[in-house]
Formats: structure tokens, C-alpha cells, sequence
């Protein structure tokens, strides 16, 4: 698995720049983006993927140590959708 480290260090190896503005322009992105989501916004990358935030409704679940019915509260969670040029990229190396 990859860390951010990992990321920034390659990234400021590929832009040619020093580790410190790597970090903070990878920050900045990912700053960017969650602003952007919070705010009701789809974030998409041309040829890469797309984020949504999605509402999970309020329900009501059964709590498996006793059975007793627990309500569980409405949620937001951001769903990844892949792009097409990614996905091929990704299915053309596995084979």
C-alpha cells in the first residue's frame, strides 16, 4: 500500500519539484476536494474518475448482542466513480 509520503515524494520526483511544495499542493488538492463535496459539488477528473457525496438514509438496525432494535442515523459518504481511460489502463495491465 502506498501512503501519502510515497505519493508526495514520487509526485515532487515527476514535477520536479522539492518535497515541501509537493506536500502542500497535495494538501491543497485534497482540501479542494473535500470543500467541493461538502458543498453539495461533484468533483471529476477528465479521464481518471469522479467523487459524489451520497446521503445514506436514517434506519433502523437490530443491535446482534441483544436483538434490540438501534436507530442509525442518516450518513454521508463519497462514492469513487473510475474513468473510462483509468479502468482500461487498469484492466489492460492485469492481463
Amino acid at each position: 500500500m502506498k501512503t501519502k509520503e510515497d505519493i508526495v515524494k514520487n509526485s515532487a520526483k515527476l514535477a520536479n519539484v522539492t518535497l515541501d511544495t509537493a506536500d502542500k499542493v497535495f494538501d491543497a488538492i485534497f482540501e479542494s476536494i473535500r470543500q467541493e463535496l461538502l458543498a453539495g459539488e461533484e468533483v471529476s477528473f477528465r479521464r481518471f474518475g469522479g467523487f459524489k457525496l451520497l446521503t445514506r438514509s436514517a434506519r433502523m438496525g437490530v443491535d446482534p448482542r441483544n436483538g434490540t432494535p438501534v436507530a442509525i442515523p442518516e450518513k454521508l459518504r463519497v462514492k469513487f466513480q473510475i474513468g473510462k481511460t483509468l479502468a482500461a489502463a487498469l484492466n489492460k495491465e492485469s492481463k
